[in-house]
């Protein structure tokens, strides 16, 4: 939410989130942003559409809220090759409604299964984008990042805030518990929470 902020103020803001395959990546993704009341644009990877050039994109230009007109434009863009994909992008993410303090937001979820134009696209208009206020998520499996494509690791390494989302030990999931139910919570029954749940937060707090 400061990234968010930071981004309201004037600048834009890139975000990664990873963590293993159930630690609540894409739960703590539309949380923090349930109640923004600026624009989200949100667009996921998908294994059967990985090999699918620009698929990804295409779920972002039919999320975003554009008119007909303006989104066929952007479709023959995203025909014409990388550069013109990036160009593409960059023109859908100007046309974004931007009211003041309510910066728009793109979130990528499950990067690791973009199409490599689509992740090559976004990594082309993160680069180009300076004061626009605008916030750009990725949320990604964290031992898939190194699959991501090079020109996507270097923005996410360069630019990003990273938040990662890793298993809770014992004595985490026993502070959980203990402030969900308000007392102490034995270290027996931490163990036996902790078992079940894989130290997931997600589903710690599902069980809960």
């Amino acid at each position: 939410r400061a990234w968010l902020d930071g981004a309201a103020e004037g600048g834009p803001r890139v975000l990664l989130v990873d963590g293993e395959a159930g630690m609540g990546k894409t739960t703590l993704a539309r949380v923090a942003l349930s109640d923004h009341p600026g624009t989200v644009v949100w667009g996921s990877g998908d294994p059967a559409e990985a090999e699918l050039d620009h698929s990804l994109l295409d779920q972002l230009a039919r999320s975003a809220p554009l008119s007909p007109a303006d989104r066929g434009e952007l479709e023959q863009q995203v025909r014409g090759g990388p550069a013109s994909a990036g160009s593409a992008l960059v023109a859908l993410l100007d046309r974004l409604p931007i009211d003041p303090g309510r910066p728009p937001v793109v979130v990528v979820d499950d990067a690791q299964w973009g199409d490599d134009a689509s992740l090559t696209a976004l990594a082309f208009a993160a680069r180009r984008l300076r004061r626009e206020p605008i916030l750009l998520c990725f949320v990604v499996r964290s031992g898939d990042v190194p699959a991501l494509p090079a020109s996507l690791q270097r923005v996410l390494a360069d630019d990003a805030l990273r938040i990662a989302i890793r298993p809770l030990d014992e004595a985490a999931v026993g502070a959980v518990v203990e402030r969900h139910l308000g007392g102490r919570v034995p270290d027996r029954a931490a163990r036996r929470l902790h078992a079940p749940t894989g130290g997931s937060p997600l589903h710690l707090v599902a069980l809960l």
